[in-house]
């Protein structure tokens, strides 16, 4: 609960400036790996066995006034590494579900709800290999639809597995063609840097949804990694504008990355 750092929102002003003003980065003041009210939240995130992350201080401040306590904001930045590594130490959630999940008396017709909800826990809390355990256990036991294959593919991209996240997503796609599952898959296509595929889905997820955030940024990371810097910085800067909060943050952080 010591003071680290100083954070403030601004409340109205131009479009170009940030909405989150933070001090200084310091080596106690990193906003990779700070969260702002995870002293307050932490007995609750144990209790409750995960953490609920929104988007800003004042999101949390109204939440907390709502009645919900195991909550955390990230100070203005993307949701990194270190931030799920720090709620790992808190949150047990995925641990449990799998335990029940396995537990004799659990009825046959609810494990693979309980498994794949273990596996949503070990995603939060940034465990791929763990999520990928207890999502490919519950396809063992269902026939598994679009949403439980798509998180299957950001298990295993989260462990680097590029090749299986493909075919994970692959089958996500064949039950729901849209364009965030699209996109999910363009990314791990770009990882394996099969440029062609990764910008054919780019394309497909624009036709379904004009101007959405994340397909522009992951055609503006595209054209970064194929040299085409003009053309990142455009799609960066179109990203900037449709995206969600955390995209746009991204996009930014792209954007300030390849200037000259």
């Amino acid at each position: 609960g010591r003071v680290i750092g100083f954070s403030g929102r601004i409340l109205s002003g131009d479009e170009k400036t940030a909405k989150y003003v933070n001090s200084p980065e310091t080596p106690i003041f990193t906003k990779s790996k700070v969260f702002f009210g995870l002293d307050k939240a932490k007995r609750s995130i144990v209790d409750a066995g995960c953490a609920i992350i929104c988007e800003g201080q004042l999101e949390l401040i109204a939440c907390c006034m709502g009645g919900v306590q195991n909550i955390v904001a990230p100070q203005g930045t993307a949701f990194t590494d270190q931030h799920a590594r720090i709620l790992k130490r808190y949150g047990d959630a995925g641990a449990r579900l799998d335990a029940l999940a396995r537990a004799p008396k659990t009825p046959a017709g609810m494990r693979a709800e309980i498994f794949t909800q273990a596996g949503n826990a070990w995603l939060l809390g940034g465990n791929g290999a763990k999520a990928a355990a207890s999502l490919r256990a519950a396809l063992t036991l269902s026939a598994g639809d679009a949403d439980l294959y798509a998180d299957l593919g950001r298990a295993d991209a989260m462990l680097r597995n590029w090749k299986d996240a493909v075919l994970d997503l692959n089958a996500a796609i064949g039950l729901r063609r849209d364009a965030g599952l699209l996109v999910l898959r363009a990314s791990a296509q770009r990882a394996l840097k099969d440029y062609r595929a990764a910008l054919a889905d780019i394309n497909s997820a624009l036709s379904i949804r004009p101007g959405n955030g994340d397909a522009l940024l992951e055609r503006g990371l595209l054209r970064r990694d194929l040299g085409d810097i003009g053309g990142a910085r455009k799609d960066f800067a179109a990203a900037q504008k449709s995206g969600s909060a955390i995209v746009k943050r991204e996009a930014a952080d792209a954007l300030d990355a390849i200037k000259d």
